[in-house]
């Protein structure tokens, strides 16, 4: 059952101020492995704009990423938590004049390695869910599958691509007529 759900949040605000008419529903799907799961479809009027999945051990967190996910996906993106002056006024910098006494100039430092963000895997994990559900899948089966075809125990260790890949191939697969 599909309910409207109501947010007091910027996004929602953006969201409501660009589609006056628009709507955000969300929908509990069967829990899976201990998590609850949402399905969440951001509409302007009849017309569907964006859906989004997500899934978390607590229900209230499971739906607000799926409405934040498929806010995202219709274009409405949080504001920055910080936003820089629009009108900043920077003075020169003056450096003290410096002396060499004949030593090698000091190399400039090497650039640090890029830090990224570790990925959040839980809404691949979550469709993958859905289709092991779908396919009626026992969690043995899925390990067997994932140990021939990755050489791994379960999907918190496949990489995002093998991740993508298993439900590329879970969705390959025809739904059994029991």
């Amino acid at each position: 059952m599909m309910v409207p759900v109501l947010c007091d949040s910027p996004m929602f605000a953006q969201f409501r101020a660009q589609y006056p008419e628009g709507s955000i529903q969300t929908e509990l799907l069967p829990k899976i492995d201990g998590l609850h799961l949402f399905r969440v479809t951001v509409c302007d009027g009849d017309r569907p704009l964006s859906t989004a999945t997500a899934a978390d051990a607590d229900l209230e967190t499971a739906e607000e990423r799926a409405i934040r996910r498929a806010l995202e996906f219709a274009g409405i993106l949080e504001e920055p938590r910080y936003a820089p002056p629009k009108q900043a006024h920077l003075e020169p910098l003056q450096l003290p004049a410096m002396k060499f006494n004949g030593a090698a100039p000091v190399a400039e430092p090497e650039p640090l390695p890029e830090v990224r963000e570790p990925m959040d895997l839980s809404e691949l994990i979550a469709m993958t869910d859905v289709e092991i559900e779908r396919l009626g899948w026992t969690p043995e089966q899925g390990r067997k599958y994932l140990q021939k075809a990755f050489s791994k125990q379960s999907r918190q260790r496949l990489t995002p691509q093998e991740l993508k890949q298993f439900l590329d191939h879970l969705k390959a697969q025809p739904t059994p007529y029991f």
